[in-house]
């Protein structure tokens, strides 16, 4: 599960400093992608998209726009699939289920900047699913 995670961050060609613990890392790795997956399932990134997408990471992990900005890049260079990503959050979601709804109204706003694609949907009922694998689509 951590493993495209890992490739992420060595595929910059560093190690990062940015956050103090790795774990943390980890999770702030994987939610960009997530949330990277879904503004650029378009094939294009607009500045509404991407101010979101660093809104995102500063609100729910108190970021500064250099950690956000590392995020973005991995996200970016990453060749990660969303569903490994996803697995990432769930296990973070599961041990506060309070920021489960949280998440998926976050998720729905990403969406909803530009107008709903398809390949957007997919991700975010994948996220849905494994968020609240009792409801079915």
């Amino acid at each position: 599960m951590f493993e495209s995670l890992t490739h992420w961050f060595e595929s910059l060609g560093k190690e990062s400093k940015l956050f103090n613990d790795p774990e943390d890392e980890v999770l702030h790795g994987a939610l960009a992608s997530v949330l990277y997956h879904i503004i650029s399932a378009d094939k294009h990134v607009i500045e509404k998209e991407k101010h979101k997408f660093s809104s995102i990471l500063k609100q729910e992990f108190d970021l500064d726009d250099d950690q956000v900005d590392h995020l973005y890049l991995a996200a970016k260079s990453s060749t990660s699939d969303p569903h490994s990503d996803l697995e990432t959050v769930n296990q973070h979601l599961k041990k506060n289920p309070q920021l489960r709804m949280n998440f998926m109204k976050k998720l729905n706003q990403l969406i909803d900047l530009d107008g709903v694609q398809d390949s957007e949907l997919d991700i975010f009922y994948e996220a849905l699913n494994l968020v609240f694998p009792d409801l079915k689509r």
